[in-house]
């Protein structure tokens, strides 16, 4: 009996550890870097990104949710994404299901610099 109530108290743990963190994503970046990309994590349902380009930045910053293809030979698939002015926040909800996904931040434009900013995809 005190065998299955110690097997019970580690699952119930475990399961409540499971469901406290959430998955994200995140990236920062700097005003010399043309782009940031966060970690790729599993999620499914809907993700939470969330961005904000600095107001030292000279350039307007796109906060962007991609899904990861996971091959060498194609471009992942962008999911959604926000154009955010210098000075600026912005949040929006994506409904996918379940894969692996990950927040990419660029400077509006071809290989440009000067945002400093950060974003997030949590999930």
């Amino acid at each position: 009996m005190k065998k299955k109530l110690i097997l019970l108290g580690v699952f119930a743990a475990l399961m409540l550890t499971n469901t406290a963190f959430a998955a994200t994503s995140s990236a920062t970046i700097g005003v010399n870097d043309t782009y940031a990309t966060g970690s790729i994590v599993q999620m499914n349902g809907t993700i939470a990104v969330s961005g904000k380009n600095n107001a030292v930045s000279t350039e307007r910053l796109w906060v962007e949710l991609y899904k990861d293809d996971s091959t060498f030979w194609s471009y992942d698939t962008r999911i959604d994404g926000a154009l955010l002015p210098v000075n600026s926040t912005a949040s929006y909800k994506s409904s996918v299901s379940s894969y692996n996904y990950y927040v990419w931040l660029d400077p509006d434009g071809p290989n440009h610099t000067g945002c400093s900013g950060n974003g997030s995809a949590v999930n």
